[in-house]
């Protein structure tokens, strides 16, 4: 056998050791590790106050009462508002956004 083939079977045959002792061994199993609770480890992102703000073009945005994070809102959500921000196509939210001109 080659060196690199002797090396790859040598590294095969210690993964495989370290598994199984692994796998009986309750310090070295997943009794080791925590679990992540009903959220799965993931937290919810804060909820973001905020209010509504018409624009000249009719199209309505959502701006943070405090700061300048959106957070979980919904969408259309901007700490930046621009008040020449219009729809391309008047009330088709799917067509994109443009400035008005």
């Amino acid at each position: 056998m080659r060196r690199s083939s002797r090396f790859a079977v040598g590294l095969l045959i210690v993964s495989l050791i370290v598994s199984l002792i692994a796998g009986a061994s309750p310090y070295l199993g997943a009794e080791k590790f925590w679990n992540p609770g009903p959220e799965r480890g993931f937290y919810a992102p804060p909820q973001a106050d905020v209010i509504e703000v018409p624009l000249p073009s009719g199209l309505v945005v959502l701006d943070p009462v405090d700061g300048d994070q959106c957070w979980d809102a919904r969408l259309l959500c901007t700490a930046d508002e621009r008040l020449d921000l219009r729809l391309r196509v008047a009330g088709r939210l799917g067509d994109g956004f443009t400035v008005a001109p």
